[in-house]
């Protein structure tokens, strides 16, 4: 069973890896106890995925730019 809530401890994505943050909004599922960010529109992270001669590689980014502390805080991978 899958729950919207939001995060009481620091942790990651199972999905996507990117770091999940307390207070952030995230899917918890409780059969297999793993911890997803909300859908992408609604996430406060975006994903970019860059191609170079095939080889593909997938960033994660704060929706609203690059902190200033970045990548300190851990939520910008590019």
């Amino acid at each position: 069973m899958r729950k919207t809530m939001l995060a009481k401890y620091r942790g990651r994505c199972a999905d996507s890896g990117a770091v999940i943050n307390v207070g952030d909004e995230i899917t918890y599922d409780t059969v297999a106890r793993k911890s997803y960010l909300t859908e992408p529109g609604d996430s406060r992270v975006e994903f970019i995925t860059l191609n170079n001669q095939g080889t593909y590689k997938t960033f994660t980014r704060n929706a609203a730019g690059r902190c200033i502390d970045a990548p300190c805080c851990g939520c910008c991978t590019i």
